[in-house]
């Protein structure tokens, strides 16, 4: 069952939502600035609240270093019969066993939150985890979704995932709202549970949707044009900045400090060269040093690049950084990939483009799966508004 609720959360009126067990679903932008609460306060004091369900980093997205957890006594204090639990095992995206059991308990779960629209976002991969676990285990509760309109708007990049454990058949940026790919989710698992899925006009928009931060590691209003294509750092040896002031901005290692001389010794002007192999017209490129406080390369000075937006032209992420990862793989022999680059690339044309097996035209290449998932994702569409591709 599914349905397109053109009305906020607290005016419908099914019964599973007035007399049912509720659980909750959100992070730190499940806030209301109109009403100065959190959801979970507004639930608490509105319906039959039992449970509460904490994301992968954390119920205030403070989780961002992996050694630090957040802390929920005062809340459980204040809560004391609600329950707090982790929806996610240590091992990554799969449901604790804690969880299923949880979920098998109530009748409705409400979730609310913001996403950057990035297959590899921790929300969206989050919400595919959770469909697929509940339709495995065959556990039937209706689930309210509150719509958000994600940072990136309806931009595409990318190339839709061809690996099967992965998302399946959705691009590195989908162009869709966190409600319209959960749509697609359910109608894709042919999931049995009902899904409601509450419009996001039906919050009045007095902050943006990067008002406040998605997660500790997504600062702010530029982070959003960087994402897609600097997260693949993370299936390399390369620092995303994490540990920074600006993760996904900025992007090092060490080892890069080989590349000083690289443009007086091929007779480039600098890396905004228009000729320069990592140079883009919608950029401007600032090489740098920075030392991350945390993740990759912690208390180590890096060398490498800041990216900054040149708002006269469409910035293409996913491309630029496939780009910049096969010049540092052509040029820099420490270069290396891990193997959550299977993962986050999921194509194999594209990663023996970056392998350097290939003479692939990666524009063209891309361009054409772009158009393809766009044709596709016009399907699952609520809202006026077409997802669109870069140029």
């Amino acid at each position: 069952m599914f349905s397109f609720r053109t009305t906020s959360l607290l005016e419908q009126g099914d019964l599973t939502l007035h007399r049912g067990n509720i659980a909750l679903l959100s992070n730190q932008s499940a806030w209301n600035p109109q009403t100065g609460e959190y959801l979970l306060e507004t639930l608490h004091k509105r319906y039959n609240l039992k449970k509460v369900f904490i994301p992968k980093g954390g119920l205030f997205s403070s989780i961002s270093d992996s050694s630090y957890r957040e802390d929920y006594s005062t809340l459980k204090s204040q809560y004391p019969n609600v329950e707090f639990v982790q929806l996610f095992d240590n091992e990554g995206y799969i449901l604790s066993f804690d969880a299923l059991a949880q979920l098998a308990q109530v009748d409705a779960l409400i979730i609310e939150m913001q996403d950057m629209g990035v297959r590899y976002c921790p929300v969206t991969r989050s919400i595919y985890a959770l469909f697929s676990a509940l339709k495995r285990a065959d556990i039937e509760l209706s689930i309210y979704l509150i719509d958000r309109f994600n940072s990136s708007p309806r931009v595409v990049e990318g190339v839709p995932s061809k690996v099967d454990d992965i998302i399946l058949g959705i691009p590195n940026k989908h162009g869709l709202t966190i409600g319209e790919i959960a749509t697609l989710f359910h109608s894709e698992l042919n999931a049995k549970f009902a899904l409601h899925i509450i419009s996001a006009n039906t919050q009045e928009r007095v902050t943006m949707p990067w008002s406040i931060p998605i997660s500790e590691d997504v600062c702010g209003l530029f982070t959003s044009n960087f994402y897609c294509g600097q997260y693949l750092w993370n299936g390399t040896n390369i620092s995303c900045g994490i540990g920074t002031t600006r993760p996904y901005e900025r992007f090092g290692a060490p080892f890069l400090s080989q590349l000083i001389g690289y443009n007086s010794d091929n007779q480039y002007d600098s890396w905004n060269d228009p000729d320069n192999p990592i140079s883009d017209p919608s950029l401007f490129i600032r090489w740098e040093q920075f030392i991350p406080h945390y993740g990759k390369y912690q208390n180590q000075s890096c060398f490498g690049f800041q990216l900054l937006i040149n708002p006269s032209s469409d910035y293409h992420s996913y491309l630029h950084a496939l780009r910049v990862i096969k010049f540092l793989k052509e040029n820099v022999k420490e270069f290396e990939f891990n193997p959550l680059i299977r993962e986050l690339i999921a194509d194999s044309t594209i990663l023996s483009y970056l392998e350097g097996n290939s003479d692939l035209d990666i524009k063209e290449y891309v361009k054409t799966e772009e158009q393809k998932w766009i044709r596709k994702a016009k399907k699952y569409l609520l809202y006026d508004e077409q997802p669109y591709r870069i140029k």
